[in-house]
């Protein structure tokens, strides 16, 4: 008899190390950018209440669409969720 296993994909984000990519790690690559994104990782950058450490993309929004009242940051915020699902 074969064992079956159900183990979920690893569809995590990894860093160097095998370590996973928080959406925050990822943001904050584009803080140098002349961009929306740009916009919002410097936004993060000095959001002293984001969180950091967080890897839930709900989570993520559900923060961002409580805590930014700017409507153009929410939606910075959907477009790099959709970026960082595709990494």
């Amino acid at each position: 008899n074969k064992k079956v296993s159900f183990n979920k994909p690893n569809n995590q984000k990894k860093l160097r190390g095998g370590i996973t990519m928080t959406f925050y790690d990822f943001i904050i690559d584009f803080s140098n950018d002349d961009t929306p994104l740009g916009y919002l990782a410097n936004y993060i950058l000095n959001d002293c209440e984001f969180p950091k450490d967080e890897k839930n993309n709900k989570i993520i929004r559900e923060y961002v669409i409580s805590k930014y009242a700017n409507q153009q940051l929410i939606e910075s915020t959907n477009r790099a969720i959709s970026l960082y699902k595709l990494v």
